[in-house]
């Protein structure tokens, strides 16, 4: 590419200090190539990469979510463990502090009971663990015995506080899943695997 540059024919200041002609003219520069095409300088992501890319970020996310979502089978053996833990607590705390405790239940929520000197069940609310609960909404509670007989739903299983009580037997369910939470009368408490439904 060239272009008009004026040119210098002599020094600026010519003898006796005089400037010097200047004499216009032309100069041409080197030409810098253009920038060459995007694929000279490397290539894109393929469709097909794309699409790799992809399933696998599928695949991972399907693993994480079933990680975080614990199944039926695991949210059932969780309850039951929790309720049979809360019953044998019940049940040491009848034993050590004389004072009758009871519990009950129906659909998917239970709660404690304890009874009063003059012969009163009151509902347990504000204690730290056997306060009322709600069970997840894939949980409901089926059938309850005591001393082996069935009891109506909502019926209160008594926490006897003497050390020979009755035995008791509380069934949960979960789709085609159940477990017992069976208590032996000795103040032991424990997880049964249910039939399947």
């Amino acid at each position: 590419m060239c272009i008009f540059l004026p040119s210098l024919r002599s020094s600026p200041f010519g003898k006796g200090g005089q400037e010097g002609d200047l004499k216009s003219g032309h100069t041409c520069l080197p030409q810098i190539p253009p920038h060459p095409p995007f694929a000279k300088w490397g290539h894109g992501f393929t469709l097909l990469e794309m699409l790799v890319v992809l399933v696998v970020a599928s695949i991972m996310l399907t693993v994480v979510t079933l990680n975080l979502m614990p199944n039926a089978q695991t949210v059932l053996r969780e309850e039951s463990q929790r309720l049979a833990l809360l019953m044998e607590n019940g049940a040491m705390s009848s034993q050590a502090g004389g004072q009758a405790l009871a519990w009950s239940g129906t659909g998917n929520s239970y709660r404690f009971w304890q009874r009063s000197k003059e012969g009163e069940w009151l509902r347990i609310e504000r204690d730290n663990l056997l306060y009322p609960r709600n069970l997840p909404d894939t949980v409901t509670i089926g059938e309850v015995s005591f001393n082996g007989r069935r009891l109506e739903p909502g019926s209160l299983v008594v926490l006897s506080p003497e050390l020979s009580a009755k035995e008791f037997r509380v069934t949960l369910l979960s789709s085609d899943l159940s477990s017992d939470v069976v208590g032996n009368g000795l103040g032991k408490v424990e997880v049964v695997a249910g039939k399947t439904q």
